[in-house]
C-alpha cells in the first residue's frame, strides 16, 4: 500500500514538472496565444500521467 501511495505522489510530482517544462518551452519557442499554450500543457500533463501509470502497472506485474 505504501508503494502505491509513493508512486502516485511521484507521478503527481513528475506530471507537475512536465507541465512546467512544456509551458516554458511553448512560451519561449512559439508565438501561440496564452490559452493555446495552457491547453497544450494540460494535454501533455494528462498524457504523461497516463503513460507513467501504464509503465508503473507493467513494471509492477
Amino acid at each position: 500500500m505504501m508503494r502505491g501511495q509513493f508512486l502516485l505522489k511521484l507521478n503527481t510530482l513528475l506530471t507537475s514538472i512536465v507541465g512546467v517544462i512544456v509551458t516554458y518551452l511553448l512560451r519561449s519557442h512559439t508565438e501561440l496565444p496564452g490559452m493555446a499554450i495552457f491547453g497544450l500543457a494540460i494535454s501533455a500533463c494528462i498524457l504523461f500521467f497516463i503513460l507513467f501509470s501504464i509503465v508503473v502497472t507493467i513494471l509492477g506485474m
